[in-house]
């Protein structure tokens, strides 16, 4: 019997049509899903934007849920092998993986805002220097997308962000234009100051130089009343740091011993453990203030 190859084809259209609407119902689902979860989180955009990260929040999204997902699973493989080995109900692992799986959704989650403080701590850093730069060279009579030029490197990731303004300048973008545009993915204040500061007297028509300068000196002198403010807050940190850190330890080690020296039989056993567990107590202790000191400093140079 000859089949003429229209039915064929309608045959294989047939058959593939289910599979095709399948595909596409369950893309559409995990679509929606994606979205739904965004629609949680209305401010992961602009925190994407601030990290200076190119990804959309639906595929961002995307990619920290399968993490999770993954994690969920490792998890769940790890404690059940744990806890039959130890004779505990593998049940509590059950329970136990897609805690962890939340908590790494969370975590990955916050990572944009992890991103957006470390750079505007980078920006900080070296944005006075940068600026002084800047203003040299336009004080000497270069103009002022020369003087960007002159700055876009050198300077971290200031220059990087400097370079985005040189760079849409360069395709035919007005300055005010780009400058506003690197603005709006900023998340540091005195970069943003500035910025604007020369948008300002560009579309004014006012001096840049004396702008940059005042703004310049105006910043200098907040970046130094908080190095002030800093170096107060640190003496009674120094101080709780002594006593919890050491002092407090220290006397309490002894006083423990000499206990179970005293009382021996089945608490000298514990002396050991005790021991250790004192050991962890006081690095944790220790990581703790240094991790607070560290993260209160302030993220510039005067």
């Amino acid at each position: 019997m000859v089949v003429k190859s229209g039915n064929v084809r309608g045959a294989q259209y047939a058959n593939k049509a289910p599979a095709d609407e399948n595909q596409g119902f369950s893309n559409g689902g995990a679509h929606s899903f994606y979205q739904f979860i965004c629609f949680q989180f209305p401010m992961l955009k602009e925190e994407l934007k601030l990290a200076d990260m190119e990804a959309e929040p639906e595929e961002f999204i995307r990619g920290i849920f399968l993490n999770a997902v993954l994690s969920t699973v490792l998890a769940l493989i790890f404690l059940a092998v744990v806890f039959y080995a130890m004779k505990i109900s593998v049940l509590l692992a059950i329970i136990l993986a897609p805690a962890l799986g939340i908590c790494m959704f969370f975590y990955l989650k916050y990572y944009p805002n992890v991103r957006a403080s470390a750079r505007k701590n980078e920006i900080d850093r070296e944005l006075i220097f940068c600026a002084r730069h800047l203003l040299i060279a336009i004080n000497a009579g270069m103009p002022l997308f020369d003087a960007l030029v002159s700055v876009s490197r050198d300077y971290g990731e200031v220059s990087r962000e400097i370079y985005k303004i040189v760079e849409q300048v360069s395709f035919g973008e007005s300055m005010s234009i780009a400058i506003r545009d690197v603005v709006e993915s900023n998340s540091s204040q005195y970069f943003r100051q500035i910025m604007l500061q020369i948008m300002n007297s560009l579309a004014a028509g006012g001096d840049v130089g004396e702008a940059l300068e005042s703004t310049i000196t105006q910043i200098s002198n907040e970046q130094l009343s908080k190095m002030q403010e800093y170096g107060q807050k640190l003496s009674p940190i120094v101080v709780f740091y002594m006593l919890f850190s050491i002092v407090i330890p220290s006397l309490g080690i002894v006083f423990v011993i000499t206990i179970i020296s005293f009382v021996g039989g089945i608490a000298a056993s514990l002396n050991s453990w005790f021991l250790l567990l004192m050991f962890l107590l006081i690095a944790l202790i220790q990581y703790i203030f240094i991790t607070y000191i560290e993260a209160s400093r302030p993220a510039f140079y005067l």
